[in-house]
């Protein structure tokens, strides 16, 4: 493990203690991280309060992040806005991110615990009952071939999809896979399930 992720992923266990999804994701990027090849390019859906960004933008990957919300560093506790330019190569979007432009080509997107929330309007976003399923279509279209889509969602059984009213939607294993990491698309590289809010899901798929 290089000495700047080292740093990096230590500093991790105090701030993320209190975040499974963010922390899960740590985790399985220090498992990665041997295989990582020169400076990536990573898209993050839904960057608003996502320390990940900084995190591999100080590494020295090139990230981008799209959020309907300006952007926070610690949106869970209240922070302060952040300026989204305070990391070297990290570059913020604001706007929908089913509309917003971007060029693509990138080898890694993360949704940490975002895409659930996309097309039900608790950020005053536009209401679309397949806002998920088209962020993950437009995910997918902006990978490389062989790019890695790490994303977590709140899990509810092996079948079945809900909605919270405009909180979040709640996956199954069987409408995750349908839905966002469709067989045809993606293989599935890794699974880890999480308790948060009753249930959750880590997962990462590589586009075929």
């Amino acid at each position: 493990m290089s000495s700047t992720f080292e740093a990096l992923f230590n500093a991790s266990n105090a701030v993320l203690s209190w975040d499974w999804d963010q922390r899960t994701f740590v985790d399985w990027l220090k498992k990665f991280e041997p295989a990582m090849q020169g400076r990536l390019r990573v898209l993050s859906v839904g960057a608003c309060g996502d320390i990940l960004s900084e995190w591999l933008a100080g590494l020295g990957n090139d990230v981008t992040g799209v959020d309907w919300r300006a952007y926070t560093l610690s949106q869970a506790d209240g922070g302060p806005d952040i300026p989204p330019d305070r990391t070297p190569n990290f570059k913020f979007i604001q706007g929908d991110f089913n509309v917003v432009e971007f060029e693509g080509g990138f080898d890694m997107a993360l949704a940490c615990s975002s895409i659930e929330h996309f097309g039900l309007g608790r950020w005053q976003d536009p209401v679309d009952p397949e806002g998920d399923a088209k962020a993950a279509r437009r995910v997918l279209a902006c990978l490389k071939t062989g790019g890695l889509f790490a994303v977590s969602v709140p899990y509810h059984g092996e079948t079945g999809l809900s909605a919270d009213g405009t909180r979040h939607r709640y996956y199954s294993a069987q409408s995750l896979r349908e839905r966002l990491l469709p067989a045809e698309s993606y293989e599935v590289v890794d699974t880890v399930m999480g308790p948060a809010f009753g249930g959750e899901m880590f997962r990462v798929a590589r586009k075929l």
